[in-house]
């Protein structure tokens, strides 16, 4: 299994194959990613499937003393995983705790939405510089940017949000007004 660290501790996920679709497993209380193995020897041939070991019980790392495990806190963990693992457009399968429902009954799918859009701009700009998209500005800054945009979203807000979490002058002077542009939610 691979794991990633997220805000509330390490989660591990199980994935196979790589081509078509994404499909994003959610395990459920008390069982772990294996509950799904028939379905994804199924989907793999023309399916990308990853399990996502959920803290509800069969997981084997412990997350963090601080983590929030209510039904919003593991909404978010959802949210942040896709995120870390840079996944924009994907179905949910949940199994018994409603995670793929919470994700978006809390809002959190369109966070995920506009965290891919933002994302997009860095690694666009970070290739026409020749510079990894971490070295142009840190990842947990777009994060950030993505989930609790300004109320007024415009180039010199989103500057001075940047500038307020540590960016540089011309980090904000690179990304400020495209992602002024992609943190708006599409209408329609």
């Amino acid at each position: 299994m691979q794991s990633v660290e997220l805000t509330s501790g390490t989660v591990e996920y199980y994935e196979s194959g790589r081509t078509g679709p994404t499909l994003v497993f959610l395990t459920g209380v008390l069982v772990g990613v294996t509950v799904w193995r028939h379905v994804i020897a199924d989907l793999r041939a023309d399916h990308r499937c990853i399990a996502v070991e959920m803290p509800l019980g069969a997981h084997r790392r412990p997350m963090k003393p601080d983590a929030d495990l209510s039904s919003r806190g593991l909404a978010a963990l959802v949210a942040d995983f896709l995120t870390a693992l840079d996944l924009a457009e994907v179905t949910l399968v949940g199994c018994d705790w409603g995670g793929a429902q919470l994700v978006a009954a809390y809002g959190l799918d369109a966070r995920v939405a506009r965290l891919a859009r933002c994302r997009s701009v860095v690694v666009t700009t970070a290739e026409s510089h020749r510079l990894p998209p971490e070295n142009l500005i840190s990842p947990d800054y777009i994060r950030r940017l993505a989930w609790s945009p300004p109320d007024e979203i415009s180039a010199q807000t989103v500057s001075d949000t940047l500038r307020g979490f540590g960016a540089r002058n011309w980090q904000v002077g690179l990304l400020a007004v495209q992602l002024a542009e992609a943190l708006p939610d599409p209408v329609g």
